[in-house]
C-alpha cells in the first residue's frame, strides 16, 4: 500500500468519526427534548391531581433514594390510588400499574415520546418473552380520565386514553 492509499485511508477514517460524533450530539439533543417532554407531560398529571378536592387527590410519593418495593417497577414518583394502582414516572416515561395481572394481557401500560407519534400508548400484549407489543397515539384529554379511574378505582383501559380512528366501511 502507497502511502497515498494510506493517507486516503486515514482521512476517510476520521471524516466518519466526525460524522459519527455529531449524529451522536444530535441524538443525544432529541432524547433531552423526549425527556423534557415527558416531564412536561408528568407535570400537567401533577397539576390535575392537585386541582382535585383536598379529599380525592391521589397520594404522591417522590423519593429517589428508595428502594422499589419487590415486584413494582422502579420509579421515583408516583401517584398511588387507595386500590394499589398508580402512576409511576421515571423520566423516560410514566408507566400505569394494575395490581391485579392478566397473563394474557397486559393491564398497564406506558406512555412514552415517540419521534414519529408524539406521545404514544404501548402494551405488552401475550407472554413477556414474546415481545408482543401494541401502540397508539396518546390523546391529551385522556389526563383527567386517567385521574378520574384512580381515584374511583376502576382500571384504566388504553382505549381511553388513546386516540381513536374512525373507519367507514
Amino acid at each position: 500500500m502507497s502511502w497515498v492509499q494510506a493517507e486516503l485511508k486515514k482521512r476517510t477514517a476520521l471524516t466518519a468519526r466526525e460524522a459519527a460524533a455529531i449524529s451522536a450530539k444530535v441524538g443525544s439533543a432529541s432524547a433531552d427534548l423526549d425527556t423534557d417532554r415527558m416531564a412536561a407531560l408528568w407535570d400537567r398529571i401533577e397539576a390535575a391531581n392537585r386541582a382535585l378536592p383536598p379529599e380525592l387527590r391521589l397520594l404522591h410519593e417522590a423519593d429517589p433514594s428508595a428502594e422499589p418495593p419487590a415486584g413494582k417497577p422502579p420509579f421515583h414518583k408516583w401517584l398511588k390510588a387507595p386500590n394499589g394502582a398508580g402512576l409511576g414516572f421515571n423520566g423516560e416515561g410514566i408507566r400505569y400499574y394494575w395490581p391485579h395481572p392478566n397473563p394474557r394481557t397486559s393491564n398497564n401500560f406506558w406512555i412514552r415520546c415517540d419521534p414519529e407519534m408524539g406521545y404514544s400508548v404501548s402494551r405488552r400484549v401475550g407472554q413477556a418473552w414474546s415481545g408482543g407489543e401494541q401502540k397508539w397515539k396518546f390523546k391529551a384529554s385522556g389526563i383527567e380520565q386517567m385521574l378520574k379511574c384512580l381515584v374511583t378505582g376502576v382500571r384504566i383501559k388504553p382505549r381511553a386514553v388513546r386516540v381513536r380512528r374512525f373507519w367507514f366501511f
